[in-house]
This record gives structure tokens, C-alpha cells and sequence, in this order.
């Protein structure tokens, strides 16, 4: 039985941030954020939108991408029929709902959401779809250089802005794929009768090269 590698050394990063003023009156926008010197791989991301503004709110798709392609849908068809006005929302996997179908978008901390079946388009040079729902298709990534927030107007005859974005990617240091974790029960005695009593001693073993740290073993 094979003991999968877990993660060690956590790091809760700092916010990431693009501050140029954006208008999208019917195309697409994109905006990049550079991160540089962050150590391991990512754990983590949340998104953050400041000062979201735009006439018919289910309009917008946004989509956020990593340097390494991954791409995640973190709004699409939400707030129908209303504007959205002066919003700052959060996308966070960990957060308890997602933003309203069809009631006045408001600002807070939300999954990812989106409405319909229908697959979202974005201009290039954002990836093709079909894209993840949900932030933690990130986990794994290498969290430098360019993430990027695609933001498409799907109808026309509305205009929308965004002040600001910024993007926390938490990393952690991943224990070396060549140092793998095994596992070896035996049972003691061998051979049992009816009535006998069993121990199980579990041996766990490193292969190396690298230290394993933090190391559980639970049932």
C-alpha cells in the first residue's frame, strides 16, 4: 500500500494587486497581474474585484487564468434582469454561497458561480473552454509570473467598468516526487485461531531522497 506525499511548509502570501482603471463597453478586457520570487506551488488563490460596475449584471463573464493555462469561470449569467453597481466581491472556495441568480448582485465573499449550460467564450488570448468551477483547480500550479482576468460583455449595448483587481495565492512547499512514502502492514501472529487476538504493526518508510516532515498516518 502506497502512503501519498502530502504538502509541508504553508505560506500565506500577501495580495497581489492591478490597479488600472478598466472600461469594457461591449468587448472583451483582459488584465495581468506579474508575481515574482513566490516560493513552492500554489495551495490556494482568491479573487478579488473592486468597484465592479456594469448596466445588465448577467452580461459578464469573468475568468481568471493561471501562468502555467489553468483557467477558472468565476461569474456568469448572476444578477439578472438588474445592474451590477459598486460591487466588491471575493471568489473563495471556501465561502458559503454563490451570487444570486436572479435578486440584485450585492458585494461579499462567494464561490464561483455560474448559470446555464451553455460553454462561455472569451476572446483570445484567453484559453478555450470548457473552464473549472472552482478555484482549487489552481492546486499544483506554479504561482509566477502572469495570472490574467478575462472579462467579456456577452451582449451588446451595455458598458460596464472595474477599478481593480488583486489575487492571494497561498503556495506550499510539495514533498519531492522522487521521495515517496511507503507503507507496510503486517499482522502478529501470522496464523490465528478462533478466539485469538490479532496486533497489526504498520511500518512507514521514506524512500528518499528528500526529508519527509509533518508525516500522519491516521485510520
Amino acid at each position: 500500500l502506497e502512503l501519498l506525499t502530502g504538502w509541508i511548509r504553508d505560506r500565506k502570501q500577501p495580495l497581489f494587486h492591478c490597479h488600472s482603471f478598466q472600461g469594457f463597453p461591449s468587448r472583451g478586457v483582459s488584465l495581468v497581474i506579474q508575481i515574482s520570487n513566490q516560493v513552492g506551488v500554489v495551495k490556494s488563490v482568491r479573487v478579488s474585484l473592486n468597484n465592479l460596475n456594469h448596466d445588465f449584471a448577467s452580461d459578464l463573464d469573468i475568468l481568471v487564468t493561471s501562468p502555467d493555462g489553468r483557467s477558472v469561470l468565476l461569474v456568469s449569467d448572476a444578477g439578472t434582469p438588474y445592474p451590477a453597481q459598486n460591487l466588491q466581491l471575493t471568489f473563495d472556495d471556501q465561502a458559503s454561497s454563490h451570487l444570486s441568480q436572479n435578486f440584485v448582485l450585492e458585494s461579499g465573499t462567494y464561490k464561483p458561480t455560474n448559470y446555464g449550460d451553455a460553454v462561455d467564450s472569451f476572446d483570445a488570448p484567453a484559453p478555450i473552454g470548457p473552464h473549472a468551477s472552482q478555484l482549487g483547480a489552481f492546486a499544483g500550479a506554479i504561482p509566477n509570473v502572469a495570472w490574467s482576468l478575462f472579462i467579456m460583455d456577452d451582449s451588446n449595448g451595455d458598458s460596464g467598468s472595474l477599478e481593480s483587481w488583486s489575487i492571494q495565492v497561498d503556495t506550499v512547499d510539495p514533498v519531492n516526487d522522487l521521495s515517496g512514502l511507503g507503507l507496510l502492514v503486517t499482522a502478529q501472529p501470522p496464523e490465528l485461531f478462533q478466539g485469538d487476538k490479532v496486533t497489526y504493526v504498520l511500518g512507514v518508510t521514506n524512500r528518499g531522497p528528500d526529508v519527509s516532515t509533518s508525516t500522519i498516518l491516521t485510520n
